[in-house]
């Protein structure tokens, strides 16, 4: 039987999989180019463990879904939500805005 830990730690894995396939499917620099903090306030809450960035604003992620759902045309994909925005950004933010490459 697993343990919560190892269920967790799955659900993280696969969190992380999804996310990355679909930044790297929108464009990590055009995702980059709409986070809603600065590189500073993001190293910041993670330094301080915020790992979900919940300290910056969810409106202010909110707003980029316009921006967001517009990369979205032509890639294949048949739907896309709020949720899916603020996911995928947080997610390249937390991994990609270091990398400058």
């Amino acid at each position: 039987m697993a343990t919560k830990e190892a269920v967790k730690d799955a659900a993280a894995m696969e969190h992380y999989a999804e996310y990355d396939r679909l930044a790297k499917l929108l464009g990590i620099n055009a995702l980059r180019s709409v986070i809603p903090a600065t590189r500073e306030q993001i190293e910041k809450a993670l330094a301080e463990g915020d790992e979900h960035l919940n300290s910056i604003p969810l409106p202010l992620w909110d707003v980029c879904h316009s921006y967001v759902f517009h990369l979205c045309g032509g890639t294949g994909l048949t739907s896309w939500s709020l949720c899916e925005t603020v996911c995928v950004l947080k997610h390249v933010a937390q991994h990609y805005m270091g990398d400058q490459s």
